[in-house]
């Protein structure tokens, strides 16, 4: 399978060890990515180590941006991106020559939607460190119901602040009973409806960005949120934004909760920003 991963690293300030990471991508023996080089406002001349990466390697796309955040920097990358598949490698890491070779392996030979891999932990003199989470010994296989229990889990454990955002105040509340059923001390940080922002965009960005979170969940149906994301995609900070992908409500009978809860045992929450990217790509 040769579908092209896109591969996003958010750059700020990272001189001493972004050419270490970059070579490491480009030496993949999985040759078929996309490497996008988004660097953040850097001070040190780090967007110049870009420019001359990029030389070297035609596979390599820079785009300068003013300093928002490795989040902000994630997301303009994401809407960037033209690859089947999205990775994300930072700065200061480096990667094995096959790892994407076996993470594509691995998503073929299960039709997986997601893979998730371990890491070493290393000082700055690389030296190997204690693991922070034990690997397996050998690859798993989970369904999507497990995935999200399990990414639930660690959304609690590690105190990752959640927004959710959907039509109405209820439809939020009825998120986030339906999250609790998978995962009972999940809680939402903050929540916002359209209604109640009498649908003015610019103030949901404002309510999303002033509530500072990790990661947003939207309830929203698919043509406003794809809306909502094409125009204001870039300002939102936040890292990681899933989508339901739900079309339309069935004559206001079906609750969010209850459509969303169909849609995650079969493995539909998605990426809403990155499904929005390839399917305008499909049509281009």
């Amino acid at each position: 399978m040769d579908e092209k991963i896109s591969v996003i690293i958010p750059v700020y300030n990272s001189i001493d060890c972004l050419e270490r990471c970059v070579r490491s991508i480009c030496a993949q023996t999985y040759q078929e990515l996309e490497i996008l080089l988004i660097d953040d406002g850097s001070t040190d001349g780090t967007g110049a180590l870009c420019e001359r990466l990029a030389q070297e390697d035609e596979r390599i796309l820079v785009r300068h941006k003013k300093n928002g955040g490795a989040s902000s920097a994630r997301n303009l990358g994401i809407g960037l991106a033209t690859g089947a598949c999205l990775g994300f490698v930072d700065s200061d890491d480096y990667i094995e020559p096959d790892m994407y070779a076996l993470m594509m392996h691995a998503m073929c030979e299960r039709k997986g939607d997601i893979v998730q891999i371990s890491r070493d932990e290393v000082d700055e003199q690389g030296r190997r460190l204690p693991d922070v989470c034990i690997p397996p010994e050998q690859v798993c296989f989970c369904s999507a119901e497990d995935f999200l229990r399990e990414l639930l889990k660690r959304v609690v454990r590690s105190k990752k602040r959640v927004f959710l955002l959907a039509m109405t105040k209820a439809e939020t509340e009825d998120m986030q009973e339906t999250f609790r059923e998978f995962v009972p001390r999940f809680a939402a940080a903050a929540s916002c409806a359209i209604e109640e922002c009498s649908s003015d965009m610019e103030a949901i960005v404002n309510e999303i960005n002033g509530a500072t979170p990790d990661v947003v969940i939207s309830g929203l149906p698919t043509p406003l949120e794809e809306e909502f994301i094409q125009m204001h995609k870039d300002k939102i900070g936040a890292g990681v934004w899933y989508g339901a992908g739900i079309c339309s409500y069935p004559k206001g009978r079906a609750r969010v909760g209850s459509t969303l809860r169909k849609l995650l045992l079969k493995g539909r929450l998605r990426h809403s920003v990155a499904r929005y990217q390839n399917e305008n790509k499909d049509r281009n």
